[in-house]
């Protein structure tokens, strides 16, 4: 029996829902993976309104700040900064990270030759930062982390996790489509074996009044 419009219209209108959210994912995961690429390749962070995300390497801000974080970093000037905030800044010194970005705490504010510099600290270290931080090498201020969106932000800057999804993104409604397909045939194929073990002859065997004479004799 062929399925009339109504019946079909629900089907289609969820497949054109769950086809468009997925063409949406896809689209989000490859502009965060360009962006994220073309600001690596430039050495610059993503700045959005003022602010910028950052995905957390170390593991000095634990148990504040996990590894894996995303950190929303807010560029400000150094005098807004306090004693207690969590400054953002380049390291120029230590070169297993040079040049990379670094939130730490300030413990300290002072100012010097140089002008106005901070003391830091990452709250997991036995010791303070042995640079101070001054104007040319401050970025700003951490005002809010996330380890979920930085798992999600971490998984789509992936070159490999992009692919794996594009793959997914057409081998699962492939798959849903033929899961369907099997499930129907296999209705089908019950109700038929139903019907035909129902339509089959009874196999008991009826004693007619001759029998019974033979027997008896």
């Amino acid at each position: 029996m062929e399925k009339t419009s109504s019946e079909q219209s629900p089907k289609k209108i969820r497949s054109a829902i769950s086809f468009a959210i997925s063409a949406i994912l896809f689209i989000v995961a490859l502009v965060v993976f360009f962006l994220a690429l073309q600001a690596k390749k430039e050495n610059r962070p993503i700045t959005v309104f003022g602010r910028f995300f950052s995905i957390v390497v170390t593991d000095s801000m634990e148990p504040e700040i996990k590894v894996g974080d995303l950190i929303v970093v807010k560029i400000t000037d150094m005098n807004e900064v306090k004693v207690g905030d969590n400054a953002v800044f380049i390291n120029l010194s230590d070169e297993k990270i040079k040049g990379e970005r670094v939130v730490h705490e300030v413990i300290e504010i002072g100012t010097d030759e140089k002008g106005l510099y901070f003391i830091t600290k990452g709250i997991n270290n036995l010791i303070e930062d042995k640079d101070r931080v001054y104007a040319d090498n401050f970025v700003g201020v951490e005002v809010g982390h996330s380890t979920f969106w930085g798992k999600f932000f971490g998984f789509f800057t992936r070159i490999e996790n992009l692919i794996l999804l594009v793959v997914l993104l057409f081998a699962i409604p492939f798959a849903v489509k033929q899961i369907k397909k099997i499930i129907v045939y296999s209705k089908e194929a019950a109700v038929e074996t139903a019907a035909e073990e129902k339509a089959e002859p009874c196999g008991e065997s009826i004693s007619t009044d001759n029998d019974r004479n033979d027997e008896n004799e």
